[in-house]
């Protein structure tokens, strides 16, 4: 575990599967809060249900009033993400 990472929130795109998945996995195990988002709800959820202290919500980083969604939840419930990543690229 990264001490400076336990207990930080965390949002990773794209994480049902692939790359994304495998960066979500990785900020779980060093202690992160994840936020892990697809635009393959189900994947998603059935990812964060395997990860230490994660949750799932549909998103597709394509659609601006979606991300604006999920970013207003997450702050509502959690305060915000200091430093959103991307695990997965999408073209507009």
């Amino acid at each position: 575990m990264i001490p400076a990472l336990k207990g930080r929130l965390a949002l990773v795109t794209g994480a049902a599967s692939g790359i994304g998945a495998s960066i979500a996995q990785q900020l779980a195990g060093a202690g992160c809060i994840v936020h892990v988002t697809d635009r393959d709800a189900k994947g998603a959820h059935a990812h964060a249900a395997s990860l230490k202290r994660a949750m799932s919500c549909r998103m597709d980083v394509r659609a601006a009033a979606e991300v604006g969604a999920v970013m207003q939840a997450i702050r509502q419930r959690d305060g915000g993400i200091g430093k959103p990543g991307q695990g997965k690229g999408a073209r507009a």
